[in-house]
């Protein structure tokens, strides 16, 4: 076995064990719920729906719109009553996180719209009691009857309780029956801990014994007693004349653990009209709650498992997006006339937009305050009572916050750019935002739907199952998305791919691969999107190879990841982020680090903003513009503070400590794998000015080389195989897509003007190309065809090899042609041959 492969494996055979201990499930340690009997929290959650912005979907038509999204939200909810989940039966919570509408009262009437089509099940059961009870001669004798049974039964059950508490009486003169002998439940549990060495310790008289077997069937009997008198009212009440004005919907029926229909948080949108927030509540709660609905606003709702606390949350943390330019209500929005005012450089005016945005920000700064107070006490209240806390808010917490508390779960939206993250620090649900779709492709089937979660412990769906290849469906790869802790994308893709593919997982020793296969070949399947990296149709060739691929990939990737870790772990260690995504180590959201794959040196920079790019030519020059940028405040951990003045922090100490040879190049480090080349990095600068930062190539050099590397990281972050390069597997037959027709002699011209010539094709995955300079390569069909599908400049010169011949004469052919082409023959083979 070569080199590389050993070291692949051994990496490789080093995550096992972890895997095998944590594969079954992982539990989220500090969030609440603690088994498999349902004794957890589900949540249902949506956020900015912004129905205003899809009228243009639904033909311009509001009312359309509303009365569509609150039934595709509806279909898509979890009913408690009448549907047994597949995590058991559990009552979900559903959390409207914000941003319906601009319009007050387009709000409103979603909300009213949602009521009416949940209610609706009942309506049409309420309808047709009335129908049904239309008086008759044989209704009113059947009440009759009714009444006398029910009359009857009370004398029994009265008499039975007589006896009940006559024989209890018995029992608690040996022992208490209420505290000892009832918790046992029925009268097989009470058996189950007579037979016990408990109860033998106690050394009561064998008549103790008797006494307690005849209490317990005594109270069993009334028991069933009040049993047939329910039934017998139920009855009653079906045939009671009713009308349908009488109609009122049972929520505690609809929910019998949860008493409200949803969760309203209200966005920034929802303000937009109202002078202040206090007034916009009011309206909203005066509105919706009559319905059913809780309006959250810096308040609590508290059942026997957790603690949700709600409001909308505002942006005191963030400098970037807040008050002073969003929308809101008029006491946190500055009048646009006076940009354009200032703009126009009229007299007065930039003092007057400077005051207006002072006296806004101020305002949210307050209103921040507020909810952060009722979160510390709602936060408290679900400590002392050992419940889960469960934050709901519209802004982020990082904005409202100014941190993330590792024993809350988040729920948020605000952005348009969905994030999910679980991990032992951090568990946030802001991944269900439906945003405004400005290019297209609303789809109100899975855009306009609730996104669910469960508190407690997230099972992997593939635990159960041995080493294989195994069929699998979207919404087991999504559920195994959520036990990794990755954001997978809304699963719209994936559900429209497997529509027309059928989808496999591949597990081998802790690692997990998902691909698509079809009628256009195979392809893998990288988070929510998918690649297609073959033309086989068959999977048993990616299993067969699968595990060749990763050893690979392992090898060529481990030096760069153990310099990564490196450097993270000394970043974290100072108190900073330390994340790892690409080429790139994160010291905060705009200062990194970047890992040269070739030989391991280090690139300080600067990126305020994806593309524009300042370098330091030290660590200590970072940490120095760290110190001084504007942005610090804002930052989340506090240990980023390095206020001038103060006691030296951790950082300040770094100043001194660190220079550019405590993280010098690695000598092992050694990137190569067949899908990634001509490595090139960010230029370091020296005493660059970051007033003028650079723009970067974002398609090709460095970025486009740290997102092409980022999903094979998730193989030593999640065991997950996103990529797959055909170049390294080791067969090359075995396809059940086999071409008829050899590329041999066919000549290719790519992007940058080269010619190929195919030389050999034996009708598998790859073909060779020799170029007009005599370097010969192995190419994958699949590169060919993408290369003549998107490229402008890459086509097909010949397509055969007598049109080569006849195109490429004398001086027109290259040299190195010259003894490949009379070697060449074209043959035509049928399918399987």
């Amino acid at each position: 076995m070569a080199m590389d492969e050993e070291r692949g494996l051994a990496v490789r055979e080093a995550g096992s064990d972890l895997v095998a201990k944590t594969e079954r499930q992982e539990p989220l340690l500090y969030y609440g719920g603690s088994g498999s009997n349902g004794d957890k929290t589900a949540i249902e959650y949506i956020s900015d729906m912004h129905l205003l912005h899809h009228v243009r979907y639904y033909g311009g038509d509001i009312r359309k719109t509303v009365d569509e999204a609150a039934r595709n939200i509806r279909a898509s909810h979890a009913d408690p009553f009448y549907t047994n989940w597949k995590t058991g039966w559990i009552a979900p919570k559903s959390i409207f996180l914000g941003d319906v509408a601009s319009d007050r009262d387009v709000t409103v009437e979603f909300y009213r719209r949602y009521w009416l089509k949940v209610a609706y099940r009942q309506y049409k059961e309420y309808k047709a009691r009335l129908m049904e009870s239309r008086p008759s001669p044989e209704s009113a004798r059947r009440q009759a009857n009714i009444k006398r049974s029910v009359k009857s039964i009370d004398k029994c059950i009265s008499a039975q309780k007589d006896e009940f508490k006559r024989l209890k009486a018995k029992v608690d003169k040996h022992l208490s029956y209420s505290r000892i002998i009832a918790p046992k439940g029925g009268i097989n549990g009470i058996k189950a801990y007579l037979a016990s060495s408990y109860y033998k310790k106690r050394n009561l008289p064998r008549s103790a014994r008797k006494k307690i077997l005849d209490a317990a069937a005594a109270n069993e009997e009334l028991c069933r007693l009040e049993g047939i008198k329910a039934n017998l009212k139920d009855k009653l009440a079906l045939e009671e004349p009713i009308d349908l004005r009488d109609f009122r919907f049972d929520l505690h029926r609809y929910s019998p653990s949860f008493d409200y229909l949803g969760i309203v948080i209200l966005g920034n949108h929802e303000y937009v009209g109202f002078p202040d927030v206090d007034a916009a509540v009011a309206f909203y709660k005066e509105s919706l709650e009559p319905l059913g609905y809780a309006v959250l606003q810096n308040e609590c709702i508290e059942d026997d498992r957790c603690v949700i606390y709600g409001g909308t949350g505002f942006a005191a943390h963030n400098e970037r997006y807040n008050a002073t330019n969003l929308v809101c209500c008029d006491a946190m929005t500055v009048d646009r006339g006076l940009f354009a005012m200032a703009a126009q450089g009229l007299p007065g005016a930039e003092a007057e937009l400077k005051e207006a945005k002072a006296r806004a920000r101020a305002y949210e700064v307050e209103q921040t305050r507020l909810f952060v107070e009722g979160y510390e006490a709602a936060r408290e209240r679900a400590r002392k009572a050992g419940k889960c806390f469960i934050c709901a808010s519209h802004y982020p917490a990082e904005d409202c916050l100014g941190r993330i508390d590792r024993d809350a779960v988040y729920f948020s939206g605000h952005t348009h750019q969905n994030r999910y993250l679980r991990s032992e620090n951090a568990v946030i649900y802001a991944d269900n935002q439906v945003g405004y779709h400005k290019r297209g492709g609303f789809d109100p089937r899975w855009d306009m739907r609730f996104k669910r979660a469960t508190t407690g412990c997230a099972r992997n769906p593939y635990a159960d199952l041995a080493d294989g290849c195994y069929s699998t469906t979207a919404d087991e790869y999504l559920s195994f998305y959520r036990f990794i802790g990755e954001y997978a994308g809304t699963g719209k893709m994936i559900r429209q791919r497997c529509e027309k593919n059928d989808m496999h997982v591949i597990k081998s020793n802790g690692y997990y691969g998902f691909f698509l296969v079809g009628e256009n070949g195979t392809s893998i399947v990288n988070g929510g999107k998918t690649k297609r990296v073959s033309t086989h149709r068959d999977i048993k060739w990616a299993h067969d190879n699968f595990d060749t691929v990763v050893s690979k990939y392992l090898a060529a990737l481990a030096p760069l990841r153990e310099r990564q870790e490196q450097v993270s772990g000394e970043l974290k260690r100072l108190g900073f982020s330390g994340n790892i995504h690409g080429l790139i180590v994160d010291v905060n959201f705009s200062h990194h680090i970047m890992v040269n794959p070739a030989d391991g040196s280090l690139v300080f920079y600067y990126s305020p903003e994806y593309g524009w790019v300042g370098t330091f030519d030290s660590f200590p020059k970072l940490l120095e513009h760290v110190k001084d940028s504007e942005q610090l405040h804002i930052d989340m951990n506090p240990l980023y503070a390095l206020q001038a003045g103060d006691t030296p922090t951790r950082c300040d100490v770094a100043l001194e400590r660190y220079d550019a040879g405590v993280l010098a190049p690695s000598p092992s480090m050694a990137l190569a794998p067949a899908s990634i080349e001509g490595v090139e990095v960010l230029e370091k600068s020296e005493g660059r000015d970051l007033d003028r930062l650079v723009n970067v190539d974002l398609e090709h050099g460095a970025y486009k080389l740290s997102r092409d590397v980022a999903p094979l990281q998730r193989l030593f972050s999640k065991h997950v195989l996103r990529d797959f390069d055909a170049r390294l597997a080791e067969l090359d037959d075995g396809s059940a897509a086999r071409r008829t027709k050899s590329m041999a002699g066919r000549v290719l011209k790519d992007e940058f003007g080269m010619m190929w010539l195919i030389v050999g094709d034996d009708l598998g995955e790859f073909v060779d190309a020799l170029d007009q300079d005599g370097k010969e390569r192995r190419v994958t069909v699949l590169a060919l065809r993408k290369l003549v599908a998107t490229q402008g400049d890459g086509r097909w010169l010949t397509k055969s090899l007598d049109e080569t011949e006849s195109a490429f004469k004398g001086r027109y052919q290259p040299k190195a042609w010259r003894g490949a082409l009379p070697s060449l023959r074209l043959r035509d083979l049928s399918a399987g041959e």
